[in-house]
């Protein structure tokens, strides 16, 4: 008999992919366009993205490229900020 911890662990994989596939659209679709969006809108619409990557669970098949794609935001987000003035 397949153990009960095989079943969560396909449902932790299917949810995993699929939360991935979703935000790997968005996060790409931020890095990737030309959005009308000012530099500290983009970085708004980052930070959450990048806090829902880093919720793919270890062990699943897209882990890596979520943590890729948080390495990549992040980067973004650095670079953003230095074309954002410092508020005075």
């Amino acid at each position: 008999f397949p153990s009960h911890d095989s079943g969560n662990r396909l449902n932790e994989e299917k949810n995993a992919t699929e939360a991935f596939s979703h935000l790997k659209t968005e996060l790409n679709h931020l890095l990737t366009q030309q959005t009308p969006f000012t530099p500290a809108q983009v970085i708004a619409a980052l930070n959450p993205l990048l806090e829902q990557l880093q919720t793919i669970p270890p062990g699943t098949t897209v882990y890596a490229e979520a943590q890729t794609l948080v390495k990549q935001g992040q980067a973004k987000i650095k670079e953003l900020r230095a074309t954002v003035p410092p508020k005075k």
